[in-house]
């Protein structure tokens, strides 16, 4: 995943960028053949995915952290340690028919641009695979509302290496702004305590459950 340009390996651990995100995998047609894992960390989701879509698929990646990029090296057909912000991918890996965005557009200093500029990089049936995660997510909200605090934390929904934040009307808004259709936009999974107080409110407290909405969308 992407985040703060220096020490970010030390500071997140090995673990942290080599986690693969099965919840994404499963969510990429089986027909895609030209992918790039943008925050591929080492690697570990691009595998998946080869594994996945099979031998004739070319999985590409785009890593910050240098130390996570050379493990990815030896597991992707191609991985560039650059910030994404600042360069384009090699034109050999064009045109991509799908890209995979886990936990990266909230780290970046302007989104909207870099997701307009990623779409062009695709075929006309490209796909977006992405995750972002939920401001409006109860524990990021009570301290903002009882304690007038917004208090960054190691990881999770208030990551300090966030620079942007969304919830689910606006991660749409940001997809659709880019010159995509969204296909499919759901929260992570609740678990059974979750899911029963969701149904009990009728579904008005889902929101505040979620922790990360997952995103399917193509170009329109």
């Amino acid at each position: 995943m992407s985040g703060p340009k220096d020490g970010l390996y030390a500071e997140k651990g090995e673990a942290y960028f080599d986690q693969p995100r099965i919840e994404l995998v499963e969510l990429v047609p089986p027909d895609r053949r030209r992918l790039l894992d943008v925050g591929c960390g080492a690697g570990a989701t691009g595998m998946a995915l080869k594994q996945k879509l099979g031998p004739d698929a070319k999985v590409f990646g785009v890593e910050i952290d240098p130390r996570a990029a050379e493990v990815a090296r030896g597991r992707l057909d191609g991985v560039l340690s650059v910030d994404l912000e600042a360069a384009d991918v090699p034109s050999e890996w064009l045109p991509l028919d799908g890209l995979l965005l886990g936990d990266v557009l909230e780290h970046l200093v302007d989104p909207w641009s870099a997701l307009r500029r990623m779409r062009e990089w695709l075929t006309p049936d490209g796909v977006v695979v992405a995750s972002l995660p939920n401001l409006s997510y109860w524990k990021a909200l009570v301290p903002l509302i009882l304690k007038d605090e917004f208090v960054y934390q190691a990881s999770g929904v208030m990551d300090r290496s966030h620079l942007r934040f969304f919830t689910r009307r606006t991660v749409a808004r940001l997809f659709e702004d880019a010159g995509f259709r969204v296909d499919l936009l759901r929260g992570n999974a609740l678990g059974t305590k979750g899911e029963l107080l969701a149904a009990l409110s009728l579904g008005t407290a889902r929101r505040f459950l979620t922790t990360q909405y997952h995103v399917v969308a193509r170009r329109s």
